[in-house]
């Protein structure tokens, strides 16, 4: 857990508050330097209490803003999929700059 990049999140993510609980959950299980990120989106549901479409609705929008980026695709529904947190914005520019 990134207690470095949950201090990052809640300071400054730009979007809205069920995005922003997603990111929080993004970071919770990232390192400092915002890789290793491995959750299926089942997991990510249980921890933000949101919804399967909703979950899969704001990684979409986290992938497509540059603030998060696919790694590795899980193989299959229930598969993990590995992510980093953009390290232009750990830097403290904006996401995909």
């Amino acid at each position: 857990m990134s207690v470095k990049l949950l201090t990052m999140v809640f300071d400054r993510y730009p979007g809205g508050p069920g995005e922003r609980l997603l990111a929080l959950a993004m970071a919770h299980y990232a390192r400092d330097d915002g890789s290793q990120i491995r959750s299926s989106v089942a997991a990510l549901c249980r921890k933000t209490g949101q919804s399967r479409s909703t979950v899969q609705r704001q990684l979409a929008r986290m992938l497509a803003a540059g603030w998060l980026v696919r790694v590795e695709s899980g193989a299959g529904r229930g598969g993990f999929t590995a992510y980093h947190i953009s390290s232009a914005w750990i830097a403290g520019g904006r996401a995909g700059a």
